[in-house]
């Protein structure tokens, strides 16, 4: 059978006049639904839905229930199923949500990106993005909306895409599998598998372009490609001082401050960016956390000051380091880092388990670490009474958890209380977290689950809803959630 695809868009029913009372400007909304508080979600071969492969449902998110996605019959609201328009791309994969600017960036298992518009309810126009050398292992959107980077693992190249001036370069970097964009747009990282460096691409001026534009030997040594090559317009730089001389010693360097990093987040005042290394869990040798000044690795030739530094600030995190969030804990804002790392399963082998380690950006040290679900934490995300989730994929039930001889839970989302800094919640197996969107305001987190949706609430997680699982699990695959109506783009788990 031939895949098919659809969105689901989840949305509040509130009475205008209560609504205009609580929030003005929801007596504005003109979006097609009428609906002013929607979550959309990204659903995999999708059958059955209104005879359609593309979908978006309304539901009244202020109760607890949802319509039945696989039938035209109302909910107990009375709304009905409605669509995405101009949606033909096929296997959804992940939602890059920009609620503040009613957009969303939807990438694609074929290979396609498309840009939503919130207030249509549409695929943007011109929303589109061409330029794409291939399928990409992570793909996102500087806000703007200008430039898009893309890692193309496959054939080892980075793309940068400029969509205001229709042009893209390819930039070589053999295994290249991750991409950082900082929320200002003025950070692009990449990294790449199996190797300890960090790269930042830099689009060039006209006086750069042309020192540049007699080919390698006239680039700066840490230079790793500048595309085209007769006139370069972007250059991927090697994060390592300029003054070293050769490969040998930026290898050195980066073995030093990095071990396989694998993504990056923004200090609290945007200055300094984390690096985080997840060491053994994806390969290496120890976890860690460096810091690198954003002011060096500046996107925009002219903008940035400074060069790297020949010594850098790193603090080891012993329970793994492949993910991140800030989140206020008793009155400061703290970085809690995710990761795996190997311990002594009570069976007497060594299996992987999931932690949370809690560190203090003013002294860089690790203050807590606790004990949360297995599996690789893609998701996080911070939402209401002071709840940070994690959703988590691949070994939930093959981690220390499910090695141990008790009978501990083995599920894929934790909740974790950060004004009382202790676990709330790891769930029982249900499958891969996919997709996390915190309902801010409202008390909620809708999550994608083993291919479905569920609802918890923030002030009592550890219980589900018993009408909260959407059937879409005949009908599709739920693989990403996100909430469109949200007050903040930190309301997203892709950076």
């Amino acid at each position: 059978m031939r895949k098919k695809k659809m969105f689901l868009l989840l949305a509040t029913a509130m009475s205008g006049v209560y609504c205009a009372q609580l929030c003005p400007e929801y007596a504005l909304a003109q979006n097609p639904s009428g609906e002013s508080e929607r979550v959309l979600i990204a659903v995999q071969n999708a059958t059955g839905i209104n005879s359609k492969t593309d979908a978006l449902t309304l539901v009244p998110a202020f109760s607890m229930q949802f319509v039945d996605a696989q039938t035209d019959t109302p909910s107990k609201s009375g709304t009905t199923n409605l669509y995405i328009s101009g949606w033909s791309s096929s296997m959804p994969v992940s939602i890059q949500n920009f609620p503040t600017e009613h957009m969303g960036a939807v990438y694609s298992e074929d290979g396609s990106f498309n840009l939503i518009n919130y207030s249509t309810e549409a695929v943007a126009s011109g929303g589109s993005v061409s330029g794409l050398t291939g399928p990409s292992s992570a793909v996102l959107i500087a806000p703007g909306f200008r430039y898009v980077f893309a890692a193309n693992q496959r054939g080892g190249a980075l793309n940068v895409i400029d969509r205001t001036a229709n042009t893209s370069v390819s930039l070589n970097l053999p295994g290249v599998n991750r991409v950082f964009v900082n929320a200002g747009g003025t950070v692009a990282l990449a990294f790449s598998q199996n190797n300890n460096s960090v790269y930042y691409v830099r689009k060039l001026s006209s006086g750069s372009q042309t020192a540049y534009s007699g080919g390698p030997s006239t680039w700066p040594t840490n230079a790793m490609d500048c595309e085209p090559q007769n006139l370069p317009t972007y250059c991927l730089f090697q994060f390592a001082p300029t003054t070293f001389s050769g490969g040998s010693d930026a290898i050195t360097y980066s073995n030093s401050y990095f071990d396989h990093p694998f993504k990056a987040i923004s200090s609290p005042d945007g200055g300094t960016i984390y690096i985080l290394n997840p060491g053994p869990e994806y390969g290496g040798t120890q976890a860690s956390v460096t810091e690198i000044p954003a002011a060096v690795v500046m996107f925009q030739d002219g903008q940035q000051s400074g060069t790297p530094s020949t010594t850098l600030t790193k603090t080891l995190i012993p329970g793994g380091a492949s993910n991140a969030v800030l989140a206020n804990s008793s009155g400061t804002t703290q970085l809690f880092v995710a990761g795996e790392a190997f311990a002594s399963n009570s069976r007497g082998g060594c299996s992987l388990g999931g932690n949370l380690s809690q560190v203090d950006p003013s002294s860089f040290a690790v203050v807590n670490q606790y004990a949360i679900s297995d599996g690789h934490p893609t998701r996080m995300l911070t939402a209401d009474d002071n709840t940070l989730w994690i959703g988590s994929r691949d070994g939930c039930r093959d981690g220390l958890r499910s090695n141990n001889t008790g009978s501990e839970p083995n599920g894929c989302l934790t909740v974790f209380n950060t004004s009382s800094n202790s676990v709330a919640l790891i769930d029982t197996w249900n499958g891969d977290v996919t997709g996390l969107a915190a309902i801010t305001g409202l008390h909620k987190v809708y999550y994608a689950e083993g291919g479905s949706v569920w609802i918890r609430t923030t002030t009592n997680p550890s219980t589900v809803n018993s009408g909260a699982s959407l059937a879409v699990t005949p009908a599709g695959t739920a693989v990403d959630v996100v909430y469109m109506d949200s007050n903040t783009d930190s309301d997203n788990t892709l950076n």
